[in-house]
C-alpha cells in the first residue's frame, strides 16, 4: 500500500491528527520521512500503524496489495521515532490514539509528571507501575496542593499521589472531591497531566457538573478519564464529554498510553523544531 502524508493535510488548520496505515513505503522513502518530520516540527501528530512486521505478515501484505515490505522492522521503528511519528501497536490502539490526540486539540505534555487517581487503591498501585514502565513519572505533588486537598479527605486518609479516592467518595461529596482535586492539580506547577478514574455514580449527574474537569486543559495540562468497562458510546454523558475534548477510555492502560504518546510527541517536536 503506497501511503504518504499529504503536504496539504500537514498544513491544513482543520486537520489536527494524521493517521497512516502502511504495508510498505514505496517511491521516495526520504521524502516520506521528511514529511513526517515536518508534521512533527509543526506540532501535528502522525500516528502510524505498520503491518507486515513479521515474515508471515510481510507475505500476507504481498498477496494483499503486491507490496514488498523492505527492511528490518526495528529499524523502521527507530526511524519513526527520529522523525517524530507515533507508532500504534494494534488497530485498537491506532484509533484510540488518533481519537484522543484529536480530542485534546493540540495540548502538549510539558513534562512527564503524572497524577493518578482511582477508586480502588490496588488499581492505583498497578497504574503507578505502568506510568514508570511507559517512561513517565509520578508527580511530586506540592505541600500546598496536599493542604488544599486535606479538607475533602477523611482525617485518617491523607492525600498522596497516587490518590485512592474510594474511601473519600464514601464519606464526602464526590463532586466536591473532584472539583477540589482537579483545580488543585491545575494550579500545581509540579504536575503536567492527570489520569483520573470516574466512578459510575457521577454519570447520572447533570452535564454542567462535568465542568469540574475543565481547569486542567485551561491551564495547558492534559487529563484523560476512564470509566471501567465503558466506551463513550455506552452512555450519553460519556458521549457528551467527548465533544468538549475530554477523551474517555474503558481502561486505565488505554488512558496511560495516550499520555505516553503526548509526551513522546512533545519531546520529538522540540528536537525537530528549527
Amino acid at each position: 500500500m503506497r501511503s504518504t502524508p499529504c503536504p496539504t493535510l500537514i498544513h491544513d488548520p482543520l486537520t489536527r491528527v494524521i493517521g497512516l496505515h502502511l504495508e510498505s513505503i514505496e517511491g521516495d522513502p526520504l521524502r516520506f520521512l521528511d514529511l513526517l518530520a515536518e508534521a512533527a516540527s509543526l506540532g501535528k501528530p502522525v500516528v502510524v500503524l505498520k503491518s507486515g512486521r513479521t515474515a508471515a505478515g510481510a507475505k500476507a501484505a504481498a498477496s494483499h496489495t503486491g507490496a514488498l515490505v523492505q527492511g528490518n522492522d526495528r529499524v523502521f521503528d527507530r526511524v519513526l521515532k527520529q522523525v517524530g511519528a507515533i507508532r500504534a501497536e494494534s488497530i485498537d490502539e491506532f484509533f484510540d490514539l488518533c481519537r484522543a490526540l484529536e480530542r485534546l486539540g493540540g495540548l502538549a505534555l510539558a513534562g512527564n509528571r503524572v497524577v493518578i487517581a482511582t477508586m480502588p487503591g490496588g488499581e492505583a498501585v498497578v497504574m503507578t507501575d505502568r506510568v514508570e514502565q511507559e517512561g513517565l513519572a509520578m508527580a511530586r505533588v506540592s505541600a500546598g496542593t496536599l493542604e488544599r486537598l486535606r479538607p475533602v479527605f477523611p482525617p485518617w486518609d491523607m492525600p498522596a499521589n497516587p490518590f485512592d479516592l474510594g474511601v473519600t467518595m464514601q464519606f464526602g461529596n464526590p463532586v466536591t472531591v473532584f472539583e477540589t482535586l482537579v483545580a488543585s492539580l491545575a494550579a500545581d506547577p509540579g504536575v503536567d497531566a492527570a489520569h483520573l478514574q470516574i466512578p459510575d455514580l457521577l454519570l447520572g449527574l447533570p452535564r454542567e457538573t462535568f465542568g469540574m474537569f475543565f481547569p486542567m486543559p485551561e491551564a495547558g495540562k492534559p487529563r484523560v478519564l476512564w470509566v471501567a468497562g465503558m466506551e463513550p458510546g455506552d452512555h450519553e454523558t460519556l458521549a457528551w464529554l467527548e465533544d468538549p475534548r475530554i477523551p474517555v477510555f474503558p481502561s486505565p492502560e488505554k488512558a496511560i498510553r495516550v499520555l505516553t504518546a503526548l509526551h513522546r510527541l512533545q519531546e520529538r517536536s522540540r528536537r525537530l523544531r528549527p
